[in-house]
């Protein structure tokens, strides 16, 4: 996914460790954390990406999901 940015505004798609997170809590299937390191940011005047630690983020229960990474992708 990353090979298809096309400017630096645009989101990077990662796919993160387990033991990244803190405080997770459950909502139904779904649920929340707060992402120790953080998503890349660009910052426009340093000229790169930066991580923004300690970010609350929504977390997707993938259960037998092994079929359903395309759909998953297309929807990111």
């Amino acid at each position: 996914m990353q090979l298809k940015i096309n400017c630096p505004c645009e989101k990077v798609f990662e796919w993160i460790p387990y033991d990244q997170f803190d405080n997770i809590k459950n909502v139904n299937k779904d649920g929340l954390a707060i992402w120790k390191s953080g998503p890349l940011n660009y910052n426009l005047s340093e000229n790169e990406y930066i991580r923004i630690q300690n970010q609350k983020v929504g977390l997707r229960y993938l259960y037998n999901s092994q079929n359903m990474i395309s759909q998953i992708l297309n929807k990111v």
